[in-house]
């Protein structure tokens, strides 16, 4: 595989942090031999010590959390795969070739020959779902989802005569929009093959030939241009010492122990563990745990913290004279310019009107000395508006503001402009074009910035109490967490009683008993005083701003005013109640959870059953529900493996359509293979047919690898149904929360990974009203809102720091056309016969200014004379 040269001094990667120069050691003639240290000599701050010694630190804390991530299965353990050959590479290489960082810009090509691929096959599970290699029976959850993408997006890129195949054991798509993004793929044309290949033989010209079983047991071979080989998560050996030296247990993989019901604490108190080293998961659910963990770490610790407090900005006004900017140009290092460049471009933006100061030294220094020279310029220079000219805005926009803060600077006095589109990709060479376009951007920036105007900065007092709408364990869990960090709690459950889901589970995955944590949970919400708990009640109204909302909660006997800082939606969701398969007509068709009542209530007479018949994917991805349930498969194979354990001689049969054991759930697989659980695979187009006879059930289905119908006679038919949301419309219009096409919550999708919040701010998510979920994924995701939740409750004041919408009553005609088209129900016609807009809330989207038809509204520093003189700026060269 291609490697990027470099010298022995060098940044690891474009996005490191902190973003500072690395020596190799392992590379560094001065470290190896005593020859050179040219460094040494050269460095103008004496920041390099090569004869540096390694230090230890002694610390004392009140708790750890453990997150030192995984390693990547080393594809030469198996040779089978080929990973010797010159055009097989891992997922991660794939990756880093394809990113525009990478050895080759963003162009995926053979190793071998630099040359574009027309076939490409991935081999997932190498080094998952294998005891025999690599001895790692677990699932690493992600790879079917990234190989997926890589096909896909590789796929839009070459064209139709690109041809990619999987050759996979599972696609197992259980995440949020998982499913929808695999139909997708297959629409797009990628070939799926369920097929675990045994060996990559080198073909002529360094081609790759795969020989596999299709879907029709027929014996096929397909050469390949490229084979990417999707391996799988390991712990590190270093993690497994890590675990030893913190006495924590380790469970199956050497992952670290921790119980379902509280999922990042380890076996020591004190002790957290977050992502991959609890289990192998994704991006999402390592947010997820690392969010879970700050919270419990900050419920243990209590207040032992303080938030930095920023600088009073100053407040910029006409009388204050002329504008002052001051443009900076961060993160070169990477980007596609020269020193000569950047300098031709910082002389250029010095050029320009009112601009005072050009700050290009971002390479030559740490990000904390290029940050605080930025301050030093703004009080220095007296700058009163900065503009940001990067490649990636995103990564330096936030800590630019943050800056402009604590020198007293509004942040709303930052102007971006964005060199994305420049057509120069990072490792080329800006040619004249591309340098005249910057400069084209950079007039325009600058243009508008001489135009910005100060905004007023709205505060709004916080208050310390949540509103919890949910009573199951997503609410109670977190109901519990802000009222043990000392928050006030309104506790709103549409029943007569705590509980949800919950009530009708007998044990987690991991098997253990629910009811007992179950209960000890709703006695510990009961009792505790800084929670107050409505039953039978509902959320009629909402009103107000983060931090300051106003509900009327519905009760049964009444109804009553609470005042709030932010709200958790914990819904839960239901049971879907087939009308296939029987289930309503024969009493010998159960769901899952009815089948656990009768594990809980009348095991002896389970025991005496011969033979049970599992259907999964009842109501699940099929076009009315298009979304996997997730915890279908496991919940399964739980209470087949039980069944089993009741009468090891009863006949287990599991017709399935995809097996979505990931994770460590895949030892339950395994286990349930090993005390002989039959397991069927059918499709869509081929559904199981049941019927009965004098109350005897029918079940036939066509086994793919006998390729002909089977009939089954079970005692019982289980039906492995869909979770679907409760009708969540009202409490969506309420908090202004939209619902995704399946009608669970929406996440906000504007801010990276927020997975919990919604677009407004104040406003949380989680548990199955957010999307079908375990047990223990229920619990972290819970804990992981308290926790943002908390971030909020702690601020005496919330600041509004975002562009919004404002009215001019001159021009307002009260037409109310902005009053039906906010899609927050912000405005509202005032005492003054004219629209108002409470800044507060509004999320400065701009609806109302776009539809606004006598131009009453404008968006602040979005106005029409600013974009005109950026066009004007345009035009000008």
């Amino acid at each position: 595989f291609q490697s990027e040269k470099r010298k022995a001094i060098y940044i690891e990667h474009p996005f490191a942090v902190p973003m500072t120069y690395a020596v190799d050691a392992d590379n560094c003639s001065f470290i190896n031999d005593g020859s050179c240290g040219d460094c040494v000599k050269a460095c103008p701050v004496n920041a390099i010590d090569l004869k540096a010694k390694e230090s230890k630190k002694k610390l004392k804390v009140g708790a750890i959390v453990l997150a030192p991530g995984f390693k990547l299965f080393d594809a030469n353990r198996n040779q089978n795969f080929g990973y010797n050959l010159p055009n097989v590479i891992t997922g991660k290489e794939f990756e880093r070739m394809s990113s525009p960082f990478g050895t080759t810009q963003g162009q995926v090509v053979r190793p071998s020959d630099g040359q574009v691929p027309k076939r490409v096959a991935w081999a997932l599970c190498v080094g998952s779902r294998d005891i025999n290699k690599s001895d790692n029976p677990h699932c690493s959850s992600v790879c079917c989802m990234y190989s997926l993408k890589e096909a896909y997006e590789l796929k839009m890129k070459l064209g139709e005569e690109f041809e990619a195949t999987l050759f996979y054991m599972d696609i197992r798509a259980f995440g949020k929009g998982w499913e929808e993004y695999y139909n997708k793929a297959k629409e797009a044309g990628i070939n799926l093959v369920r097929c675990r290949i045994h060996t990559v033989i080198p073909v002529q010209e360094d081609n790759l030939e795969i020989t596999y079983v299709d879907g029709n047991g027929e014996l096929q071979k397909g050469e390949f241009d490229l084979v990417v080989l999707a391996t799988g998560m390991e712990t590190p050996d270093d993690c497994v010492e890590l675990a030893e030296k913190a006495k924590i247990n380790l469970a199956q993989g050497e992952f670290a122990d921790t119980s379902s019901f509280s999922p990042t604490a380890t076996s020591v108190p004190g002790i957290y563990v977050a992502g991959t080293f609890q289990a192998p998961k994704d991006i999402y659910d390592s947010i997820t745990d690392a969010r879970a963990a700050a919270g419990n770490v900050a419920r243990l610790l209590g207040d032992t913290g303080k938030e930095a407090e920023a600088s009073e900005e100053k407040t910029v006004t006409e009388e204050a004279g002329e504008a002052k900017i001051g443009v900076i140009f961060p993160g070169f290092p990477w980007q596609a310019l020269a020193d000569k460049d950047l300098k031709e471009l910082a002389d250029y933006a010095l050029g320009l009107p009112n601009v005072k100061v050009a700050l290009t030294d971002y390479a030559s220094t740490s990000p904390e000395k290029y940050l605080e020279s930025i301050k030093e310029s703004i009080t220095k220079e007296k700058l009163n508006r900065i503009v940001i000219v990067s490649s990636f805005p995103q990564v330096h926009e936030d800590a630019v503001k943050a800056v402009m803060s604590s020198a007293g600077l509004s942040p709303l006095m930052l102007q971006v402009v964005d060199l994305r589109d420049v057509s120069a990709c990072p490792g080329e060479k800006c040619d004249e074009a591309d340098l005249d376009k910057i400069k084209d951007l950079l007039r325009m920036g600058v243009s508008k910035a001489n135009l910005l105007e100060p905004q007023e900065i709205f505060s709004v007092a916080v208050n310390k109490s949540a509103l919890v709408v949910g009573g199951g364990v997503a609410g109670m869990v977190t109901s519990l967490s802000l009222a043990e960090q000392g928050f006030g709690v309104y506790l709103v459950e549409k029943s007569d009683h705590l509980g949800g889901n919950a009530l009708s589970l007998n044990t987690t995955w991991k098997n253990e008993d629910v009811q007992p944590y179950l209960k000890d949970l709703i006695s510990k919400v009961e009792k505790n005083d800084k929670i107050t708990i409505f039953l039978e009640s509902e959320v009629k109204s909402v009103r107000g701003t983060p931090g300051n909302f106003e509900s009327v909660i519905a009760r049964k006997d009444g109804t009553e005013t609470i005042n709030y800082g932010v709200a958790i939606i914990a819904t839960g969701a239901r049971e879907y109640k087939p009308s296939e398969y029987l289930y309503g007509e024969n009493d010998k068709v159960l769901t899952l959870l009815e089948l656990d009542e009768k594990l809980r209530d009348d095991a002896k007479a389970l025991k005496k059953t011969k033979s049970v018949a599992f259907i999964q994917c009842v109501g699940s991805r099929v076009p009315e529900r298009p979304y996997c349930s997730r915890v279908c498969c496991t919940h399964t194979v739980e209470d087949a493996i039980k069944l089993k354990e009741l009468n090891p001689d009863m006949d287990v049969f599991v017709l399935y359509r995809q097996m979505r054991t990931y994770g460590l759930r895949e030892q339950l697989l395994l286990n349930a293979r090993h005390q002989k659980v039959q397991f069927i695979q059918y499709s869509l187009d081929e559904k199981p047919v049941v019927s009965a006879n004098k109350k005897k059930l029918k079940l036939i289905v066509k086994d793919p690898i006998l390729g002909k119908n089977i009939e089954i006679d079970p005692d019982l038919l289980v039906l492995a149904t869909a979770i679907e949301p409760n009708d969540n419309t009202a409490l969506s219009k309420l908090f202004h929360v939209p619902l995704n096409s399946d009608g669970f919550f929406q996440e906000t999708k504007d801010e990276g990974l927020r997975f919990s919040g919604a677009k407004v701010d104040g406003v949380f998510f989680c548990g199955l009203s957010h999307y079908p979920k375990s047990l223990d994924e229920t619990i972290v995701q819970a804990e992981a809102v308290a926790a943002q939740a908390a971030a909020l409750l702690k601020k005496d004041m919330y600041k509004v720091e975002r562009q919004v919408a404002v009215v001019n009553p001159d021009f307002c005609a009260v037409c109310c056309t902005c009053v039906r088209t906010c899609p927050y129900e912000i405005p509202y016609i005032g005492e003054d016969a004219y629209s108002v807009i409470d800044p507060s809330r509004c999320m400065g989207c701009g609806a109302c200014v776009t539809e606004c038809p006598g131009k009453a509204i404008t968006l602040q520093n979005l106005t029409d004379q600013q974009l005109f003189s950026e066009i004007d700026a345009l035009l000008s060269a």
